[in-house]
């Protein structure tokens, strides 16, 4: 009878010790992590997580490669792990507002994410105009 005892109060134990470890994590992610979203893009040294803060808490985002560049746009492909590349196999995402440092580090084969309004425009290429951020892999 003492037996059954010790072991139920020893998978109390763990359980409890598991509840912690989870709370714990959770928070920390959530620390880390707030107000910003989460990307993984591949780089040429391998896949390479970047956060994006977000202006607006709707922004959506996606990691892309971008095939060509424009005056005030750039077309780009959709990872095939995004929503995005259900909508359209290619994009144009305006460069209105990006940042200059940016927008000079944007060329064919450069892996970036784009948080933008959610809104994507059904053209061909399909278009997003209304982007907070676009944020290069290093």
């Amino acid at each position: 009878m003492s037996n059954q005892k010790f072991y139920k109060r020893k998978r109390f134990k763990i359980a409890c010790a598991g509840a912690v470890c989870v709370t714990v994590c959770a928070l920390v992610f959530a620390h880390f992590s707030q107000g910003k979203d989460i990307a993984i893009i591949g780089g040429a040294d391998g896949p390479t997580m970047i956060t994006i803060s977000k202006k607006d808490k709707n922004a959506a985002v996606f990691s892309a490669t971008v095939l060509e560049k424009n005056e005030n746009s750039i077309i780009v492909q959709p990872s095939a792990d995004s929503r995005e590349i259900k909508s359209a196999d290619k994009i144009s995402v305006s460069l209105d507002g990006i940042d200059e440092n940016v927008k000079s580090t944007l060329r064919s084969g450069v892996e970036i994410a784009v948080a933008y309004d959610g809104v994507i425009q059904e053209t061909y290429p399909a278009a997003i105009t209304n982007v907070y951020y676009i944020e290069v892999a290093e």
